[in-house]
């Protein structure tokens, strides 16, 4: 039992909690109080970001929705709902319950990893008189006879129809498009009423199709702008040149496109120099046109795109030169006015893939109104960009993230000027989730301010020693996560004492492969120490101790204690924190090693949803045998489920049997001599890279997972590596995970976040497995 263990942690029953079994209480300052000891945390951490987000349309799932379109003129008040899977859904604004109606489905002629992109309404659509009154738009990218073509096409709604004849459509645009990624797709119709559309530069590294910088052979890497209702006249002309592999129809060239006039040319274009355009928008107020364009390997753009524009890719991304590409100079015959991003940023921090957005121009979040809000779909951030300075010096402001679960893939907004955020999940290609969200502020009550030095914490019963209170537990894992060299030891706390009725209040919901379940009030402790002399490992400076407090909503929060440098005490930082330490070396010099101290936002970059917010307190790490007090060791699984700790269900206190712990999987150390080449590298990647990359779309590197899914994978991002892929047996030069692992460049190291150095010894096991694989791509 726990409590004659000496390891019980019961919670103090000061002021009654909700919902808490009658197990649980916070006392008046929202301390967790543990028998026989008080452990001065809230259960709830002071909120994160400002802003938060909530399902915009609770009622409803969705797959994978990428755009969302209001009509001005529409008596029914519905909105449409593009899904990437190439489903239109109809919905009603303002009705809680109303019902999703099924009204387009393209998904059998669709290029599955292209998409459906882009939707955009007739700007008279609904309106009764209107010959335009059922127009509507969809870039989308189709497979025929094993080549993918991007399509522009217009399809009707009937009047009194809620669903649309797959025959209405008429193809405006479709050519021959040689890579599945780079297709752009963003639909809008301007305040001029032409059709505006983004196209990106066919994909692969470093213009590898030679699509950009040219208007004269196909409608690549750009912005276009067409005239849908062929107009004539003073407004519009005919279509006069066909692109070299593709066809145009069913739309005339607005008379002041800035290459109108020009001989040899296709008079579409707008803008030229874009990547990857996945998202523009007009700015309601201004007409002014933003435009998040997505970098290769460095940077990250908003543009806010002007007439006859030359973004400038791919001799450049962003403001920096790209010396790797075919193009590294500005070509004597570019077309159009160079310009530079109004904003760019790097790939540290876990960014990595910018997302372009809206212009806010809704009085409900009055502060961000006139302000740009984009995000990262790497990083999931969201920010809102202050664009009001003329000389492109705008601040950006963090808002929020997206949940790890969830992958952040589109921005749209609705007649309001209300702005809505798309997310998929990253689980499996067939999870839906609440799909479309909206920003909201996040006003929820502190519960009590955080201890401002460790000893106040009341983990430690002795800070010189580490000595933790009673019930605090000491553990250990099988593969440790790299952190620059730094020893580690590790503790956890439980509440209760194993014998609640409502196993899950006070035990560890155990599961074989996936993540376990902790009660609210679970605390992990890991503390940090750094050798500091070259010629002798015994020579240690303490850095750091991070608390992870498992709160009443099913997630976590986590805080960093620095240890001052005579190391009497820890002090809380209240955001992240560079520090420069002297490292003695073996010759008897001395270097510089960076040590970066985690945010509280940066704890949850690891510690997400994904991966069900605790890392190293599962099955496959935690299956080995562990510190206990006298020195002794038992296998940690042992430990816990005899002393109370788990339960295999909530409805259930059944133990493992002793024949159940010996067949439980187990992670095998980079370095462990008796286990094989490839389970060593496995579980690396699982205990390394597996609480982001759970992705079924793009990347799983969970140990349950076939190899197949990552093995070849073409990722976004090949680091201009010709061939490369996530692992391509045989090859570890042109295997991204490798080159990424062996890496310190902040733009393209991998885990982004937590190391400043290479780990050696990582690097070797996944060089030498990579190594020992045979090619056997076709």
């Amino acid at each position: 039992m726990r409590w004659l263990a000496g390891l019980v942690l019961s919670l103090a029953l000061v002021t009654v909690g909700v919902g808490w079994y009658g197990v649980w209480a916070w006392d008046s300052d929202g301390d967790v109080r543990v028998a026989p000891t008080t452990i001065r945390l809230p259960v709830d951490g002071p909120p994160l970001f400002p802003f938060c987000l909530v399902s915009a349309y609770p009622q409803h799932t969705f797959h994978s929705p990428i755009d969302l379109c209001q009509p001005p003129h529409d008596r029914q008040e519905r909105i449409f709902v593009l899904e990437y899977t190439g489903q239109i859904y109809s919905l009603r604004k303002q009705r809680q319950h109303s019902a999703k109606t099924l009204v387009l489905d393209l998904s059998n002629e669709m290029c599955p990893k292209s998409g459906a992109l882009g939707l955009a309404l007739h700007p008279e659509f609904g309106r009764a008189e209107s010959p335009n009154r059922g127009y509507f738009y969809v870039f989308y990218v189709v497979r025929r006879g094993g080549q993918a073509f991007d399509r522009l096409s217009r399809f009707e709604l009937a009047p009194g129809r809620d669903v649309v004849e797959p025959a209405s459509e008429v193809v405006l645009i479709e050519q021959q498009d040689d890579h599945e990624f780079h297709n752009g797709g963003c639909v809008r119709f301007g305040p001029d009423g032409f059709l505006y559309i983004s196209v990106g530069d066919e994909g692969g590294s470093d213009d590898e199709f030679r699509s950009t910088q040219q208007i004269d052979r196909d409608l690549f890497s750009g912005i276009l702008r067409i005239d849908v209702d062929c107009a004539g006249g003073d407004r519009s002309h005919p279509i006069r040149r066909q692109p070299k592999r593709g066809r145009t129809a069913h739309y005339f060239i607005p008379n002041d496109n800035p290459f109108t006039g020009t001989p040899d040319v296709l008079e579409e274009f707008w803008a030229i120099g874009l990547r990857s355009p996945h998202r523009f928008s007009f700015d309601r107020e201004t007409g002014q046109i933003w435009c998040g364009d997505t970098g290769q390997s460095r940077r990250e753009e908003i543009n806010r795109i002007e007439k006859g524009g030359n973004y400038q890719w791919c001799y450049r991304e962003g403001t920096r030169k790209n010396v790797d590409a075919w193009l590294q100079e500005k070509p004597a015959s570019a077309p159009g006015n160079e310009r530079g991003p109004f904003l760019e940023y790097g790939h540290e921090d876990g960014n990595g893939c910018v997302m372009g957005g809206c212009v806010y121009r809704s009085d409900r979040l009055s502060e961000l109104n006139g302000k740009y809000i984009f995000g990262d779909s790497k990083s999931g951030r969201i920010w809102a960009l202050d664009i009001s300075r003329p000389d492109g010096a705008g601040q950006r402001e963090l808002l929020t993230q997206v949940p790890a679960d969830l992958e952040l893939i589109s921005f749209g907004d609705d007649q309001d000027g209300e702005l809505y955020i798309f997310a998929r999940s990253r689980r499996e290609e067939s999870v839906n989730s609440p799909g479309i969200f909206r920003l909201h502020r996040d006003d929820r009550p502190v519960s009590a301010s955080l201890p401002r030095l460790l000893s106040e914490t009341g983990i430690f019963r002795d800070l010189h020693t580490l000595e933790p209170q009673p019930g605090i537990v000491p553990y250990t894992v099988n593969v440790p996560v790299w952190s620059d060299g730094a020893q580690k030891r590790r503790w956890m706390a439980v509440p209760g004492d194993g014998r609640s009725e409502h196993p899950d209040s006070d035990r560890i919901v155990f599961h074989k492969w996936e993540p376990w379940t902790f009660p609210a009030g679970t605390v992990f402790v890991k503390h940090f120490e750094t050798p500091i002399d070259d010629g002798d490992p015994t020579k240690l400076r303490r850095l750091e101790t991070r608390v992870l407090v498992r709160n009443s909503e099913g997630s976590v929060y986590g805080v960093t204690y620095k240890w001052r440098d005579d190391e009497s005490d820890a002090e809380l930082l209240d955001d992240a924190l560079d520090e420069k330490l002297l490292i003695r070396s073996a010759d008897g010099g001395h270097r510089e090693q960076i040590w970066r101290y985690p945010s509280r936002r940066d704890c949850l970059t690891c510690h997400n949803a994904l991966a069900g917010h605790v890392l190293g307190v599962q099955t496959a790490q935690m299956n080995c045998a562990g510190p206990r007090s006298g020195g002794c060791t038992t296998n940690q699984i042992r430990y816990l489920n005899n002393s109370d700790y788990l339960t295999i269900s909530t409805d259930s206190v059944q133990k493992l049997g002793r024949c159940q712990i010996y067949f439980l999987p187990s992670y095998a150390p980079p370095d462990d001599p008796h286990a094989g080449l490839e389970k060593r590298a496995r579980s690396y990647l699982a205990a390394n890279c597996a609480y982001c990359h759970q992705d079924s779309w793009y990347l799983d590197f969970r140990y349950t997972t076939d190899a197949n899914v990552f093995l070849y994978a073409t990722l976004r991002d090949d680091l201009g590596v010709r061939g490369a892929r996530s692992i391509k047996p045989g090859s570890p030069e042109q295997s991204l995970v490798y080159l990424r692992v062996n890496s310190s460049d902040p733009s393209h190291q991998m885990p982004p976040i937590g190391r400043t150095t290479v780990d050696p010894s990582a690097a070797r096991l996944l060089n030498s497995w990579i190594s020992s694989m045979q090619d056997g791509e076709n």
